[in-house]
């Protein structure tokens, strides 16, 4: 439209198009704010997870990437399947089914039966990975107790010294011993855990399986 001075009358917008820029103001506003909110692909953040293993909640919690966390649960499952005596095939498991007979275990399963064994000696006995032909005969989930002559039955079959490691050969030379590594396994299994997010690079984490606790570094905020 021209002015009748000649000169070309600014263009007014209709109603129409001053609405639908409206419209578009809230997310045009957002886009900075969307693009800096974003979090980077594979970079380390704080993370939390609680899986279900050695019939306990597990909860990892540290500044990581998703891969070093799903690692790490992975790992908590792999030692569940290596030294549960509830789990057919563990090498616990095929260790009691095969008592008098050498068996080849994983070398971290002889690892922690060679330092049970240790403490098994330190505290004369007192501590006894071979427990299990006693513990097996509570079920807490059936609601079962053993009477008194079972276990009375069951105590000489309770003596570390019948357990014999070499290399990865483990052999229980008492046929009715059961090992049982519950007193000790997640404490091993808790520092191995550690020591694969150190290797990662991961400066601060929590690990707690089923109450046994291992910390590293400081919290991601800095608090104390």
């Amino acid at each position: 439209m021209t002015s009748h001075d000649g000169e070309r009358a600014p263009r007014v917008c209709s109603r129409r198009a001053f609405l639908r820029s409206l419209a578009l103001l809230p997310f045009a506003a957002s886009l900075p704010a969307c693009a800096g909110g974003l979090a980077t692909p594979g970079a380390p953040q704080e993370l939390q997870t609680t899986t279900f293993c050695f019939d306990t909640a597990c909860t990892l919690r540290g500044v990581m990437t998703q891969d070093v966390l799903d690692g790490v649960v992975e790992l908590c499952r792999t030692f569940e399947r290596l030294l549960s005596r509830t789990i057919d095939g563990s090498d616990v498991g095929r260790i009691n089914a095969t008592a008098g007979t050498s068996v080849e275990v994983d070398p971290r399963t002889a690892e922690l039966i060679r330092l049970a064994l240790g403490y098994c000696r330190e505290s004369d006995g007192l501590f006894d990975i071979t427990i299990g032909s006693v513990s097996e005969l509570w079920d807490f989930k059936g609601g079962i107790v053993p009477d008194p002559a079972q276990i009375e039955a069951a105590l000489p079959h309770v003596d570390y010294t019948k357990v014999q490691v070499e290399g990865n050969l483990v052999t229980l030379l008492d046929a009715d011993a059961r090992l049982d590594l519950g007193g000790i396994a997640k404490g091993y299994i808790a520092d191995a855990l550690i020591a694969q997010l150190r290797e990662a690079g991961v400066t601060s984490a929590f690990v707690n399986l089923g109450g046994n606790v291992m910390v590293m570094g400081g919290r991601p905020d800095g608090s104390p």
